[in-house]
């Protein structure tokens, strides 16, 4: 087994049904990658039902939207390939027209993107430079030397690394109290932002009493990979899973862990019951019927990703962030989780390993995009949720909605690390 940043192990876990694994009979299993098929768009119905209530637009513009990220996807690959992390700085889809803006730093680059079907956008800094800002502040960050700080990542439409700092300094008139990062930001100008935070996150594990059979936490389970070998995996997160012990999928045997990085919070585990444990390359989307996993992508910001998780079921929102470190609580303990993407989708305790999907121009196909992580969660009446009682996303407080934060791992860092591919998947 591959570990990275391992400590002594605090969990054992039971997945449960979410994502490529079935209890008995499955639907058939795709040997090879999908094409996508031709033909007008049938929109993912959640996603659509998303941006028609959550950023306003009409049912007939939501549609429009999602059918347009298949391809604006695949413009995303393509660029990423051709211009590389020093002469762009990712993008994010516009959200008053919906169109794609890729940030370049030269005119020839601008001429790639317009080639491509894109909107170019000209900035100051390249990813290149500023993952080279996260690197430094998350140094700084493990080492201690930031107290107030709770998370950075970065924004693309702001061209800059954002730092969040919690509320509590922000009101004591010290919004850039971050100690040796705020030291480093000043440094940095343009480069680096400021912001207000939203409170520690959590783990989106279960921990109620009774609620599992081995050990003390309930999570869902992720997407199914398998290696050149055509041994099975199971994706999830590094907290639903105990390292050095075995794993349960709905109340059965399934395997240990093959890859375990904490410092990312991911994690990779064998399946040694396939007899029993069949997988293959499908979503079950909690009564919307199953989806099969189409390719890999990891979204950029503006893009609408949904997830299919044991307790909320199937909920979309957008990527607000990417790349963001966050200082998350693991049993009263704050550690820092890195390559975090932020979105605005509902999660709970026991959606922790849902799979988080990227929706295609055919509700039927999906691109496999991430692990969700941990989330911001409160009491009803809006203050943070004190780790025992009713958990309520941003959305559901009272009397004033609150900001509503989640975070998953991209899928695609995970497969590498752990030397798999998602099922299906060529």
């Amino acid at each position: 087994m591959t570990r990275t940043n391992m400590r002594p192990a605090r969990i054992g876990a039971v997945l449960i049904l979410a994502a490529g694994l079935l209890v008995g009979t499955a639907p058939g299993v795709a040997g090879a990658a999908l094409e996508v098929p031709a033909g007008p768009g049938r929109a993912d119905p959640a996603a659509v039902a998303y941006l028609v209530r959550n950023r306003q637009l009409s049912p007939a513009e939501a549609a429009r939207r999602i059918t347009a990220q298949q391809g604006y996807a695949e413009i995303a690959r393509r660029l990423t390939r051709q211009l590389g992390d020093r002469r762009m700085a990712d993008g994010y889809i516009d959200d008053a027209t919906g169109d794609l803006v890729v940030n370049v730093l030269d005119e020839e680059a601008a001429g790639v993107v317009r080639a491509a079907g894109a909107r170019p956008r000209l900035v100051e800094h390249s990813t290149a430079e500023l993952r080279a800002v996260l690197d430094r502040f998350g140094r700084l960050a493990r080492a201690g030397a930031a107290p107030t700080v709770e998370s950075f990542g970065i924004d693309a439409r702001a061209d800059a690394v954002v730092v969040r700092v919690a509320e509590s300094a922000a009101r004591g008139g010290r919004t850039v109290d971050g100690g040796a990062i705020a030291a480093a930001a000043r440094r940095l100008g343009t480069a680096v932002r400021w912001e207000t935070g939203t409170g520690t996150a959590v783990p989106t594990q279960r921990v109620d009493a009774g609620f599992t059979t081995f050990g003390p936490a309930s999570c869902t389970a992720g997407f199914s990979a398998t290696d050149s070998l055509q041994f099975r995996y199971l994706v999830t997160a590094a907290h639903c899973v105990n390292p050095d012990g075995l794993l349960y999928v709905n109340g059965q045997p399934f395997g240990t862990v093959h890859y375990y990085d904490e410092s990312r919070d991911h994690a990779v585990v064998k399946n040694l019951n396939s007899f029993f444990q069949e997988q293959g390359p499908w979503v079950w989307d909690y009564g919307l019927g199953w989806k099969t996993v189409y390719r890999t992508f990891t979204p950029w910001q503006g893009w609408t990703v949904c997830k299919a998780g044991r307790t909320t079921g199937h909920t979309c929102g957008q990527v607000l962030d990417v790349q963001r470190s966050r200082k998350v609580n693991f049993n009263n303990a704050d550690i820092w989780v890195n390559n975090l993407h932020e979105t605005d989708m509902c999660v709970k305790g026991g959606d922790s390993g849902s799979p988080v999907y990227t929706a295609s121009a055919d509700p039927t196909l999906v691109y496999a995009s991430g692990t969700v992580q941990s989330a911001v969660l409160y009491a009803q009446n809006g203050n943070l949720w004190p780790k025992s009682g009713p958990q309520y996303c941003g959305n559901e407080t009272k009397p004033v909605a609150m900001p509503q934060r989640s975070y998953f791992q991209p899928v695609e860092a995970t497969l590498a690390a752990a030397g798999v591919g998602i099922w299906g998947v060529g």
